[in-house]
């Protein structure tokens, strides 16, 4: 009975550094994804369509998750991420 609760307590632990590992790794992705490709080049709604593009390819390529990003330009100088919408 004890030993239950320790793999049991070992496995919880396991299941949330992996998630830690990938909420870093998703927002490490879109940072990485902005700074590589479009960073000087959004001056356009299509230029931000091409780069949520990008982004979502990247994301279901690396973390095997049909993740689908949606940016808004906030300012000239500033978008956000407005959602991020899992897809089954």
């Amino acid at each position: 009975m004890k030993k239950y609760f320790l793999d049991s307590e070992i496995q919880k632990i396991i299941a949330e550094e992996n998630y830690k590992r990938k909420k870093v790794s998703i927002l490490g992705i879109i940072k990485k994804t902005f700074e590589e490709t479009f960073k000087d080049q959004l001056n356009t709604e299509k230029d931000i369509e091409l780069l949520e593009n990008e982004i979502n390819f990247r994301l279901r390529s690396n973390t095997g998750i049909d993740l689908n990003v949606k940016l808004e330009r906030v300012k000239y100088s500033e978008i956000v991420i407005k959602d991020i919408f899992i897809r089954f």
